[in-house]
């Protein structure tokens, strides 16, 4: 979505507004927890599916996969097992979420169905690193991030973009044409994952791009 320049403010401030409602909500059940004396003993997960773009790369939404979009809050609460007021720095994943749940809630490790996330809480307990890299895919895009840098490739168009983001956090400056080696690494790597999870199937990004190849006449 791409509003008028002169709506951009009254749509930054409605999202702080929906921010504000969402805080309340969480209050209202921690408040409920506490009335019902059971806060101690409940397990609280505070996340969300995705951020958005405020007129970061000239977008309002929630297209593309910058750090506006796909660096999201993970809080977990969870007083007598978890310690509490730890940061952790490092890359996990929405798929990380409900391993750690069930072994939050006692299931034996063996027990544990196949899933493609991990749990959080040998993180947590500082007996595990976080990951060192992650993929990341979302409609025309995927990603790969290892370290501070991040590459990205939307598949419609063929547009890469190459940051490092400690140093440019809102990923203004793209690097492909000064990194070109790194560029290639992590195009290579992104490649090998997606080729490793197909197992010899056809890509569905190429077909989307086919179709809409077809239909543009191009």
């Amino acid at each position: 979505w791409d509003p008028d320049p002169a709506q951009s403010k009254v749509t930054i401030d409605l999202y702080d507004g929906e921010i504000r409602y969402v805080d309340a909500l969480v209050g209202e059940v921690m408040e409920a927890l506490e009335r019902l004396n059971i806060a101690d003993r409940t397990a609280l997960i505070v996340t969300s599916d995705h951020g958005e773009q405020l007129g970061q790369h000239g977008m309002y939404g929630h297209g593309m996969l910058h750090e506006a979009v796909i660096y999201i809050p993970l809080i977990i609460r969870c007083p007598n097992l978890l310690p509490e007021g730890k940061i952790i720095e490092g890359y996990v994943q929405q798929a990380d979420i409900a391993p750690t749940i069930l072994e939050l809630m006692g299931l034996d490790e063996e027990k544990m169905p196949e899933m493609d996330g991990s749990s959080l809480i040998p993180v947590i307990e500082g007996g595990k690193g976080t990951r060192e890299e992650i993929f990341v895919e979302d409609q025309e895009y995927r990603a790969y991030m290892r370290g501070s840098w991040k590459y990205m490739r939307n598949y419609f168009s063929g547009k890469e973009e190459l940051y490092e983001v400690k140093s440019d956090p809102m990923e203004v400056i793209n690097l492909t044409e000064r990194e070109g080696g790194r560029l290639k690494e992590m195009r290579s790597k992104l490649d090998g994952w997606v080729k490793e999870n197909l197992k010899g199937r056809p890509d569905p990004m190429w077909e989307q791009v086919a179709k809409v190849r077809s239909r543009s006449g191009r």
